[in-house]
Formats: C-alpha cells, sequence, structure tokens
C-alpha cells in the first residue's frame, strides 16, 4: 500500500528529510531569532514559559528554544528516525539548555495535562479535514493570551515547486526505486538549490520531502484556511515574511472593530503577487485579480497531483499531462501584466513540460525557471483570547 501522510513515507523509507546543514549554530540561532522576532515572539516570550512543539524533525530548531530556558519544553515527535536524531542533538550540544520531555507519539494520541504559553508546528499540518482537526486540537492547548505558531503555503508561492513535482513526474518515472529516483531528481534540481545562497537544507533531504513525499501535496494550507479554522479563539498576530501595514489607531481597536484576522485575510490577498518570486517585490493593486491567479494555483495542483496518480497508475496519462499544460498555460496568460521576471521563469517551466526528449541535464541547466522558486511557506504567530481558547482539545 502507498504511503498517504508524511509519517508514513518517512517510516517506509527510513528517512527523516528535514534535517538542516546548519555549520555555524550562532548563525542557526540568528535565523531563529530573527523569524521569531518577526512573529512578535521575542525570547523573554520563552523564558519561564511552558513550550509546546509538534513534529520536530531532526529537533534543530527546538535547540534554540531551550537554549532562551523555557520552564518546560515538551517535543511531540513519532518517526523513529527524528526520535534518535533529536537524541543525539541533546546528547551532543555544549548549548545551555532547557532538558526537554520528549514524546514519542502523534499528536492524534497527544493529551496534555496543562496548557501550553507557546505552542510551535512548522511545516506538517495542511488542507485536508483531519490535519484541519489537529490544527484546532493544537489551539485548544493554549492558555489565555498564549501564542501559537504555524506554517502556512501560499497557492503562488507554491506554483514553482508544483511544477517541478510536474517535471520530476514527466522526466523521472514515479515507479522507479527509491534511491535510483532520489539520484535523478538530485541531479535535476541539485542547481536549482544551488541558486539560493541561504539555503539549509541538502538536495536529497529537499527531493525526497518535496517532489516525493505524496503528502506534500496536502500541505497548501492558506492564512485564510488557518484563520477559518481557528480565528474564534485567536487572532494574527505576525507573519514570515512580513506583508501586514495595519495603519489603524490604537484607540478604535477594541471589541468588534479590531478585527485582526479580517485585516490579515485582506493583506494577504493584496500581496498574492508578491509570493511568486522570492527575489521580487512589486506592486498589483487589482485584488480580485490575485484572487483569481489563487483559484488558478489550486486547479494546477489538483492538476499535478492526477497527473502524478496517474504515471503511478499508467492509465489516463496523455489526459492528465494536457490538463498540467492547459493550467499552466491559463495561469500564464492571467499574468500578461506582471514582471517580465515572472512570466520568463514560468514559461521556461512551460518549455521544459512540453520538451519530447525529457533530458535531465536541460532541466539541471541554468534558465529564468531554474532560479524561480517562490515565498512558499508562509509562518503565521496567533494569540490566545484573553478568556480561554474554545476549542476542543480532543480534535
Amino acid at each position: 500500500m502507498m504511503p498517504k501522510t508524511h509519517l508514513e513515507f518517512y517510516d517506509a523509507h527510513g528517512i527523516s528529510p528535514v534535517h538542516y546543514v546548519v555549520g555555524d549554530t550562532q548563525q542557526h540561532f540568528e535565523r531563529r531569532a530573527s523569524l521569531y522576532r518577526s512573529l512578535g515572539v521575542i525570547p523573554l516570550s520563552c523564558r519561564g514559559a511552558r513550550v509546546l512543539e509538534v513534529a520536530v524533525g531532526s529537533g534543530q530548531n527546538s535547540l534554540y528554544v531551550a537554549s532562551l530556558m523555557p520552564e518546560s519544553l515538551t517535543l511531540v515527535e513519532p518517526n523513529p528516525t527524528a526520535i534518535r536524531e533529536i537524541r543525539e542533538l541533546y546528547a551532543n550540544t555544549k548549548v545551555p539548555h532547557t532538558k526537554p520531555l520528549l514524546v514519542e507519539m502523534t499528536l492524534q494520541d497527544y493529551m496534555p495535562e496543562h496548557p501550553f504559553d507557546i505552542v510551535l508546528c512548522e511545516n506538517w499540518l495542511g488542507r485536508v479535514p483531519h490535519e484541519r482537526a489537529l490544527l484546532r486540537k493544537l489551539a485548544g492547548f493554549l492558555a489565555p493570551q498564549g501564542v501559537m505558531v504555524v506554517t502556512t503555503l501560499t497557492p503562488t508561492g507554491f506554483l514553482p515547486n508544483l511544477i517541478r513535482r510536474a517535471l520530476s513526474v514527466r522526466y523521472c518515472d514515479p515507479r522507479l526505486p527509491f534511491a535510483d529516483r532520489t539520484e535523478q531528481l538530485v541531479t535535476m534540481f541539485a542547481p536549482h538549490l544551488a541558486t539560493m545562497s541561504a539555503m539549509t537544507r541538502s538536495a536529497t533531504d529537499w527531493v525526497q520531502d518535496n517532489m516525493m513525499n505524496p503528502a506534500y501535496f496536502d500541505i497548501c494550507l492558506t492564512i485564510p484556511d488557518v484563520l477559518q479554522e481557528v480565528g474564534n479563539g485567536l487572532n494574527a498576530l505576525g507573519t514570515n515574511p512580513s506583508f501586514s501595514t495595519d495603519w489603524r489607531w490604537f484607540k478604535a481597536l477594541f471589541g468588534e472593530g479590531r478585527e485582526f484576522n479580517r485585516h490579515m485575510i485582506g493583506a494577504y490577498q493584496a500581496e498574492l503577487h508578491n509570493f511568486f518570486d522570492y527575489q521580487l517585490e512589486f506592486s498589483q493593486p487589482d485584488v480580485e485579480l490575485n484572487c483569481a491567479i489563487e483559484t488558478s494555483c489550486l486547479v494546477f495542483l489538483d492538476a499535478v497531483r492526477d497527473y502524478e496518480s496517474a504515471a503511478l497508475a499508467g492509465v489516463n496519462l496523455t489526459e492528465c499531462f494536457s490538463e498540467v499544460i492547459a493550467c499552466l498555460t491559463n495561469i500564464i496568460r492571467q499574468l500578461k501584466d506582471f514582471p517580465e521576471q515572472v512570466k520568463a521563469g514560468l514559461e521556461a517551466g512551460l518549455k521544459l513540460l512540453s520538451d519530447e526528449e525529457r533530458d535531465l541535464q536541460k532541466v539541471a541547466t541554468d534558465s529564468p525557471f531554474s532560479r524561480l522558486f517562490g515565498r512558499e511557506t508562509v509562518y503565521l504567530s496567533l494569540i490566545a483570547d484573553v478568556t480561554p481558547a474554545r476549542f476542543d482539545a480532543r480534535g
């Protein structure tokens, strides 16, 4: 049976492909501090706090939080490979820290004895119903005025890597043995990753988690999705990248006039065009067009998923591939007034998809597409109401 979830995929292949190539611990800590700063979580927020992190992966990010000396740090992680890495990390570190409590179980099975001041969950929960339920469960773990940090994905920022996922199917049969396919995909995409100077994941980990993991299609949980699920008890606090500017007078921000979540959604929709390319920022005042393009990107996501499923099953491949091409062509048409840099990258991706030779080296070669990566992952922090969050912690 084919794995469907992150955990099933990781377990099936004995991997935990979320390890950072950190090098200098101080630099890693500075990156994490910069991230949390933009989210309104300063170091003093963690000191003496009760902190929970779920889906911890390698544990490298949790070490920064542990170094801030929280009262307690609970790490919930079910992957045996990740658990081994977390134990090794904390056993070998020389950084003064609060010793974490490692809970070896899924969030589905976890039920804490007390609420937490800070809840962290990165790069896991997506848009499928059972994961949305887990998001609500996490929110229920927060103490009054506690802060939750989760990651979201923008469909427009997701687009370049969805094209890479389609190229992975087109150029590299998804039925190949795991190790062989990993090697071929690294050949294709390692040069792309090398164009990002701040990249901290190995090409192998990246292709396994993004180009091969079946759960990758489900991680497109948007900021409006999150606020729809938990906005009844939590208010948007900050994001990274930061894109929401609030010019409202603080004296007017009380009662129903606060509307932090509505304001965040409006800012998100107004900036959707700026997620296509992480190197680019430009003005595009047509919010209605932004929302239409976002919808088209979600249609493209489903088309790429169907194409991969067809390749695995060996049926309807031509029909599904034609739909991928049609969807991407439609998106490019919608971007006719966008900067040439964005359009050139997407057009180069479309050309590679349409190429009958399917030469891996052509994908690897420098091009406008090889340098195109979106602002895919957007961190979102939320603060709980003064009264306890109104969620059923049982999910």
